[in-house]
């Protein structure tokens, strides 16, 4: 029996429900009954107009997947918010046996950072919501049909959680002497709100949350104070963004539109952020920020994605069995391509051409992912590969079949080709014959190579006429640039006859003597009547007799008023394929072997050079090299569907191009077999990802152990002096063959410092009955990781030696 309260005492207080709370479970009990009654009428709706049964069905499947797609989303911005607020004991709560690098591998901590940023947000919070009203809102606004005019943010808030910074890495090599460079992983996970309006519509993000490693550049240092003239910021790679969508815009979480949302807002943040694109913050009055935002390329790479191989089954409907519909998609920072679709096969030919822009090839990758197309439902992904720029630029030709990583088989090959770009104009003829004799070897569409690129620098514009009509009024300009089917466009500038964007551009021109630039003045207030308040045309082949291949001055407009005019600066470079232009930054000096192979390299390039010049043979290009190939692909694309293993061992007469660096390599190798056998194996870093990828090809010239004079082979890794089970890889057992091809990957996560004390060791076994007692190892191999180049993989013999226990 409960005791009688104490005399004295004060008896707790009575729980009295606010009038806020209990309206809103009045709201909340509406809106589930709400929810029911739309259901049923649903139901009722179908059996009054007789419709098929298949029509529930198919709403029920989509609704099912509307909500498992949401409360994925939600459990993953949950655990992202976990580890925002307290990342060390949210992935030790996952993972505990795993060492301290895994956790934060090549980069230091900054704690105190992220005490800072902690600190400031609230201050950032209202300075956004500032900034969104004042300048975003008006901008957007401009871009908008009449009857879009009331567009207003109704809501901004950033969250409690600030962005975490959890690691940095700060550059002492390939930097430059005047700059300081540092990449920060950025982590935003947070319960942000931004809600707008148009009228009494309204829709809103949630949730968002953003990974991505942001690169920061404090150039240029100088010998006044601040010592900083300015900082850069920047995405090298799109980061991954995820967020939830409210109120109307909520229907956009349907499957189709869900992925068409996520590529248009990926699209935006790249066109803002990512390479090429920079944000400069300056913190000195006197520094040029158009040359900090939109430097010189370094240089363009020519990519040729000729076919794959041994591609992964996902289509096994009727009549689609062992097939699949395969293609590629190829990321290099903001610039993203798509091969054709091949029907009906795992080894695909699509011999296409595509050419990029590179800014910083130290630092970029080329990015291919590889898909199933499957109409009407998500492509199935067939696996994906990386390839460093760096390497390309310093060899100049890359030609190899690359093992797709994060699935269990499949090669690409593709052939990347470095072009530099030079003021000397006498380089263009060459480069146009050698464009002619690679266009003759392809039948791709639409297909054109560039010869130059062209830089322009729009300005300023002045003495633009003002609104016609009643209205008068400042007009708010922006500005088209075209060069053949290339189109870009400038911001608005609002209310001003004298508008100043200082931006820049970069197109690919396939022949400057015969192309115009072509540049249109715009007011985006009349955009519904296309109203055109300026035009110029300008012929690219002004700039071949200039002083660097450079224009910088205003050029009178047409269809505009009398005095008005367009400042421009126009920069034409010639591509070329000479490797004497390579910056000196992307060559490392930190392994004495690699600078000397390289360097080998190059003196071979020069002499073909030399007898390029000294020839007047087509095929003495520098281009011929990659002609060669593309006709070797198309004579052998009859030949793709041939079984994988006739495939491989022919490898050798596929690829008549390679670079002399790697036939000279593997034609010791031929010479010098051991008397085990020998075994080919493709060995490459992606840092980036912090992985080793391992492809063991094949083997030649085993022991026999069997009775029937054959072996039933496999192969057995570890990455010494790791010898636990999980960093043990094994391969599938080949049977009955003395020249297994196993053509299987494996990586392994580590940083690059540990690189150097790392060692390979693959033992080839001879797979017996466990009661068997018999010897079963054929022989091994160990590769010291510090002895070969891996920021490109190179398929290479290695023999085999007496193993070891």
């Amino acid at each position: 029996m409960a005791s009688p309260p104490e005399e004295g005492s004060v008896p707790p207080p009575a729980v009295v429900r606010s009038e806020p709370d209990t309206l809103i479970e009045v709201i909340n009990g509406v809106k589930r009954s709400g929810k029911v009654f739309l259901a049923m009428f649903g139901i009722w709706g179908i059996g009054y107009f007789k419709l098929s049964w298949l029509w529930l069905l198919f709403c029920v499947s989509g609704w099912t997947w509307r909500d498992y797609h949401k409360r994925q989303k939600r459990l993953q911005i949950q655990s992202a918010a976990k580890v925002a607020a307290n990342e060390s004991g949210a992935i030790l709560s996952r993972v505990q046996d795993l060492p301290s690098w895994v956790y934060f591998p090549d980069t230091e901590r900054a704690e105190w950072l992220n005490k800072i940023i902690k600190q400031m947000w609230p201050f950032v919070n209202k300075y956004v919501e500032e900034l969104l009203r004042t300048s975003i809102e008006p901008t957007i606004r401009s871009y908008l049909p009449g009857f879009l005019q009331s567009f207003r943010f109704e809501k901004i808030t950033l969250g409690r959680q600030a962005p975490r910074i959890t690691g940095i890495k700060a550059y002492t090599e390939h930097v430059k002497r005047d700059q300081i460079l540092l990449d920060m992983e950025l982590y935003y996970s947070s319960d942000c709100h931004i809600e707008v309006g148009v009228k009494l519509f309204k829709a809103g993000v949630e949730d968002l949350k953003i990974h991505g490693t942001i690169r920061v550049e404090l150039s240029p240092l100088v010998c006044e104070f601040p010592l900083i003239g300015a900082m850069t910021m920047y995405f090298v790679h799109p980061p991954d963004i995820q967020y939830n969508l409210t109120n109307l815009a909520d229907i956009m979480e349907l499957p189709a539109l869900n992925s068409m949302l996520h590529n248009i807002v990926s699209d935006q943040v790249a066109r803002m952020f990512v390479l090429p694109n920079r944000y400069v913050i300056p913190l000195m009055s006197d520094i040029d920020i158009s040359a900090l935002k939109y430097p010189e390329p370094q240089g363009v790479v020519l990519i040729f994605a000729d076919k794959g191989k041994n591609l992964a089954i996902t289509d096994t409907g009727i009549g689609k069995y062992k097939r699949s519909d395969p293609y590629c998609i190829l990321h290099i920072g903001a610039q993203s391509f798509k091969t054709r679709v091949i029907d009906n096969t795992l080894n695909p030919v699509w011999n296409e051409f595509f050419e990029a822009i590179i800014d910083q090839a130290q630092s970029q990758t080329l990015d291919i992912h590889c898909f199933d197309e499957d109409p009407g439902s998500q492509d199935d992904p067939l696996g994906n590969c990386q390839i460093q720029l760096s390497s390309v630029a310093r060899k100049g030709h890359i030609d190899e079949w690359i093992p797709l990583e994060d699935i269990d088989t499949g090669e690409i090959l593709v052939k990347l080709t470095w072009l530099n770009l030079s003021k000397d104009i006498s380089k263009l003829d060459s480069t146009l014959s050698d464009i002619r004799m690679i266009s003759s070897t392809t039948d791709q569409p639409n297909f054109s190579l560039s010869s130059a690129i062209l830089m322009v620098k729009v300005d300023s514009a002045h003495n633009l006429p003002m609104h016609r009509g009643k209205s008068g009024g400042f007009p708010s300009p922006f500005v088209k640039l075209s060069v053949g089917n290339d189109d870009k466009q400038t911001d608005p500038v609002i209310d001003t006859a004298d508008p100043v964007w200082e931006q820049g551009f970069t197109f690919l021109v396939q022949n400057p003597r015969l192309q115009d630039l072509n540049v249109t003045i715009c007011d985006s207030e009349k955009k519904e009547k296309k109203q055109v308040i300026g035009q110029v045309e300008i012929q690219l082949n002004r700039l071949l007799d200039k002083t660097d291949l450079t224009i910088f001055q205003p050029f009178a407009l047409s269809n505009s008023g009398p005095q008005s005019s367009i400042t421009l600066r126009l920069s034409l470079r010639i591509l070329t394929k000479e490797l004497t232009n390579v910056p000196d930054e992307l060559y490392s000096d930190s392994e004495e072997s690699d600078f000397e192979e390289d360097n080998k390299t190059v003196q071979h390039n020069v002499e073909r050079q030399q007898s390029k010049v000294s020839s007047s043979t087509p095929s003495s290009s520098d281009y011929g090299t990659l002609k060669s190939t593309i006709e070797s692909s198309n004579n052998q694309s009859t030949e793709s569907a041939k079984p994988a293993e006739s495939s491989v061992s022919s490898n050798s007469k596929e690829q008549p191009s390679v670079t002399v660096r790697k036939r000279l390599k593997q034609t010791v190798r031929e010479e010098t077999v051991g008397k085990l056998g020998r075994i080919q194996i493709t060995m490459r870093y992606t840092s980036s990802r912090n992985k080793l990828i391992t492809c063991v090809h094949r083997a030649q010239g085993l022991q026999p152990l069997d009775d029937d004079k054959t072996a039933d082979s496999y192969c057995r890794l570890y990455l010494l002096p790791d010898k636990s089970k999980s960093g043990r890889r094994k391969t599938q057992v080949v049977k009955n063959t003395l020249t297994p091809v196993w053509d299987e990957t494996f990586d392994y996560t580590l940083s690059e410092p540990e690189l150097k004390d790392r060692v390979l060791n693959i033992c080839v076994k001879n797979h017996q009955g466990w009661v068997s007692l018999g010897k079963n190892e054929l022989g091994e191999v160990k590769i010291p990781l510090n002895t070969i180049d891996l920021n490109l993989g190179q398929p290479e013999w290695y023999n085999l030696e007496e193993y070891v226990d």
